[in-house]
């Protein structure tokens, strides 16, 4: 291998050597109908998995005095397996006429961190001519990464892996209103909350971080309205949200007062579009303004655990798009889309020590062609 990590040390070099992920998956899945809306799915999925996690080695130049020579740098990596074998199945009844019920539940077995059991309900039901509502209860988990779990820190400040780390796991609830006001208004809102458990956070541990884990609340709500009026149509939405952290674990509270979350506490998009005339074209234009996003967590670690936030952004965007026309068998159709139309700063949440910056102006064009 010949990856080299520049140290700013004329002296010598790191080599990083042996890093690859190799898997394969298998799946099967059958359905039975009772009805035409009444099903039953059950399946299986298998996925073998091989991580080597990278070894670095301090390579020496000609102009050392130990030139040539190779020394290990910390642990080597190592090849760690993840086998997984899950299980699941859904269902879905109408218990009456308007209401239907869906019930999923998912087993996964994994050969590092041991048995995952998630399910979700969904209640939708039309309470009465224009207004409908949907409950929803859903748990998943995200499991470490093999980084997190196993991962030898090269550099001060680089996190130290933990092969005790559980994966997260998430409980959220959620309830919708949908109204519409006859053909031209719809009017939409949510609100939901969710619990996070064994959240993987980082601290500080001597000279690098240690991840540890914790609990996190969320608390949301979104409101859109959809409107047309003659030639002109558009929509507006936003969404306001808070998280607070809990310590677990080895986790304290001094610890986490100190550990952002990666989310704007608010967010806001209109757009408005219309037919241009007698073109087979419709322009678009569309405004959001998303307020300013604390670092990620590996940023927040890279940072000597430094809060910072990225600052809010608006931007504006302009879509011409064409109706589609009829070719051979099928239908040909054009988009031309101009991003950030006044060019305005934006930055994104990033890792490993680096923040996105935005593109700036640009344009894309899309064809598509359906038969």
């Amino acid at each position: 291998s010949d990856d080299r990590i520049s140290t700013g040390d004329p002296n010598y070099t790191v080599r990083r050597d042996k890093m690859s992920s190799v898997g394969v998956t298998a799946q099967t899945e059958g359905l039975y109908a009772f009805d035409a809306r009444s099903s039953v799915t059950a399946g299986a999925d298998y996925s073998h998995t091989s991580h080597q996690l990278p070894s670095y080695v301090d390579v020496f130049t000609p102009q050392s005095s130990r030139a040539g020579q190779e020394t290990p740098e910390g642990l080597p990596g190592g090849l760690h397996v993840f086998d997984n074998l899950g299980v699941y199945t859904q269902g879905i009844a109408y218990v009456l006429e308007d209401t239907a019920l869906t019930v999923g539940l998912r087993l996964d077995n994994n050969s590092v961190y041991g048995n995952e059991f998630t399910s979700r309900a969904g209640l939708v039901s039309a309470l009465l001519p224009g207004l409908s509502t949907k409950l929803l209860y859903g748990s998943s988990f995200k499991a470490p990464s093999p980084p997190q779990l196993f991962g030898q820190p090269l550099t001060i400040g680089d996190i130290i892996g933990d092969a005790t780390l559980k994966p997260e796991t998430a409980q959220t609830v959620e309830a919708a209103l949908l109204y519409e006001a006859g053909r031209n208004l719809e009017l939409l809102s949510d609100v939901y909350y969710t619990h996070v458990a064994d959240r993987i956070t980082f601290v500080t541990r001597g000279a690098n971080s240690d991840a540890v884990q914790s609990a996190s609340d969320s608390v949301g709500l979104e409101a859109e309205a959809r409107w047309r009026w003659r030639w002109l149509h558009g929509s507006i939405n936003g969404s306001l949200q808070a998280t607070a952290s809990a310590p677990e674990g080895t986790a304290t509270a001094d610890t986490l007062a100190e550990l952002p979350e990666a989310f704007p506490t608010y967010m806001f998009n209109a757009g408005v579009g219309c037919p241009l005339g007698p073109l087979p074209l419709s322009a678009y234009l569309e405004g959001r303004l998303v307020g300013a996003v604390p670092a990620t967590q590996s940023n927040f670690a890279k940072n000597g655990l430094v809060q910072y936030e990225l600052p809010l952004s608006g931007l504006l965007d302009f879509t011409l798009s064409s109706k589609p026309w009829n070719l051979g068998d099928g239908s040909l159709s054009a988009s031309l889309k101009l991003s950030n139309l006044l060019g305005g700063p934006d930055v994104q949440p990033g890792f490993g020590g680096i923040d996105y910056p935005g593109a700036g102006r640009t344009l894309l064009l899309r064809i598509d062609y359906a038969w």
